[in-house]
């Protein structure tokens, strides 16, 4: 026999596709084979709301990326299945701070451009250079000279960017 029955496919009590299902007998072998057909609810926007969003932070995580050391980028591969991509977008604009940071005090990597800075600029560092960054982090000028006060859970968002590109790194013996 073949019937036809109206179905709707809702995403959180919202209707996103409207549809049928053709239901066809096989006597033989007494089973159902189902066929559906469905289309786009037209009321509804083309992509969800975290679709959009996710779209918005990958784009803004791209544009980052293309400012910051090639090293960087096998770390934000890494993290990308266990991070959302908004923490992606703020990792990168608090590493994109910190090489910044570097760029403007260390007369070394002052000359080269954030995105040619090596590798072992990670290893060469000291605890008292973190500190010192950290110390920064209170108050600082941006590059239109705003003063950029940052509060404790703040700094502490930024120095987690940095713990967790390090940890990655010394994980996977890339460096010591």
């Amino acid at each position: 026999y073949n019937d036809c029955y109206p179905i709707r496919v809702s995403d959180r009590n919202r209707v996103v596709f409207y549809g049928y299902m053709h239901l066809f007998a096989k006597s033989m072998f007494n089973a159902i084979i189902l066929q559906i057909t469905l289309t786009r609810n037209p009321n509804m926007p083309e992509r969800t709301y975290h679709e959009q969003s996710i779209i918005k932070y990958t784009k803004q995580l791209r544009e980052i990326q293309e400012q910051l050391p090639a090293f960087t980028r096998q770390f934000f591969i890494a993290i990308d299945q266990t991070t959302a991509a908004r923490t992606r977008v703020a990792y990168a604009t608090d590493l994109k701070n910190f090489f910044e940071y570097i760029q403007l005090n260390y007369k070394a990597y002052s000359d080269i451009e954030i995105v040619d800075f090596p590798l072992h600029l990670l290893t060469d560092l000291k605890a008292e250079d973190f500190e010192q960054y950290i110390q920064y982090l209170k108050l600082y000028s941006d590059k239109n000279v705003n003063d950029v006060i940052n509060h404790e859970r703040s700094i502490k968002r930024k120095v987690s960017a940095l713990r967790c590109m390090y940890q990655y790194f010394h994980k996977n013996k890339i460096i010591n």
